[in-house]
Formats: C-alpha cells, sequence, structure tokens
C-alpha cells in the first residue's frame, strides 16, 4: 500500500471508505525520446508571429503609429544603439548600484542593530513593517516633489524600494 506505482489509479479502503489515489511517474527530459525537429518547434512558432505580425502591418489591420512592423522595429533598434543606447544603459547601471548599494550600506548596520538588540527591535520593527509594506509606487510623487526630476528620485526609489527587504532579512539572520 505505501508504493505507488505508475499512472494507474489504485483503490485503496478501510472499512467503509475507499480512496482514489493517482500518481503519474515523471521522466526527466532527457530520457524522453522526441524527434530532432522538436528543437525547431519554437523557432517556427517565433517565426510564424513575425511573419503575422508582419503581414498585419503590410495590411494595416493596425495604424503604424500603434503597432509598427517588425522591420521598423529593427530598424529603430539600430538607430537606437548607434545613437545613446550605451549612455541611457551606463546611467541606468550608476542608478541602480547607487541606490541599492546605499540601501544595502544603511540597512546592514540597521538590521544587525535590530537584530541584536530585542527592545530596538520591538521600538523599529512596526514602522519598518509599515514603510515595507508601501508599494514603492506610492513613492513617485513625492520622489520629484523633493527630488525634482533627474537621477536622485530615481536613486531614492531604488533605495526605498532595497532598504527595507535588507534591513528584514538581515535582521531575521541575526535574531535567528
Amino acid at each position: 500500500m505505501n508504493s505507488l506505482k505508475g499512472a494507474v489509479p489504485s483503490i485503496m479502503g478501510h472499512s467503509n471508505r475507499k480512496y482514489v489515489v493517482i500518481t503519474c511517474k515523471t521522466i526527466p527530459m532527457n530520457e524522453q525520446k522526441n524527434p530532432p525537429y522538436y528543437r525547431l518547434l519554437p523557432v517556427a512558432v517565433f517565426g510564424g508571429f513575425l511573419l503575422v505580425w508582419e503581414l498585419s502591418s503590410k495590411f494595416g489591420v493596425f495604424p503604424e503609429y500603434s503597432i509598427p512592423s517588425p522591420m521598423s522595429v529593427a530598424h529603430g533598434f539600430v538607430e537606437e544603439t548607434r545613437g545613446h543606447l550605451f549612455d541611457d544603459v551606463i546611467a541606468s547601471l550608476f542608478r541602480v548600484m547607487f541606490g541599492f548599494g546605499l540601501s544595502v550600506t544603511l540597512g546592514v548596520p540597521f538590521g544587525l542593530w535590530l537584530g541584536l538588540k530585542p527592545m530596538a527591535r520591538a521600538a523599529f520593527l512596526p514602522a519598518v513593517n509599515f514603510f515595507r509594506a508601501l508599494s514603492p509606487l506610492a513613492w513617485i510623487p513625492f520622489a520629484v516633489i523633493w527630488f525634482q526630476l533627474g537621477d536622485k528620485p530615481a536613486v531614492f526609489l531604488i533605495w526605498i524600494s532595497a532598504f527595507f527587504p535588507v534591513v528584514l532579512a538581515t535582521m531575521a539572520a541575526v535574531a535567528n
């Protein structure tokens, strides 16, 4: 009764109760014997999607300004990579690294302190949990009002998104 084999339903009974147990045997992907052309199916599906997209663009099913053709998208991507895409990626990486680095730099010591001092944990944990529960999107108006436009509001939003999880993870690791 303890060994259940295959995908064959079995009926086990105790007095008047009957249970149907259905089990399935899983086969690892490398043991399945699929024909070699199965590997080309995702490529064919993607190609079919591109073909339908191109034809719907060509025959004007959707306006060009709302859904451009795949060729227009590829042309725009090439123009963008020749332009300032690299500079934009560097600027975004700077914001993410600075915001996350700031949250780790401030969050780990604060989490260590909360984890080591039960009185501090009792005092600050409700506030930490309150601010952690707030969506980072709710902070956008405050970030724009406090820091105007530029890198500062983006860094602040990344910091506020990562700070409270870092504090809580550090506190939990030290407290346990």
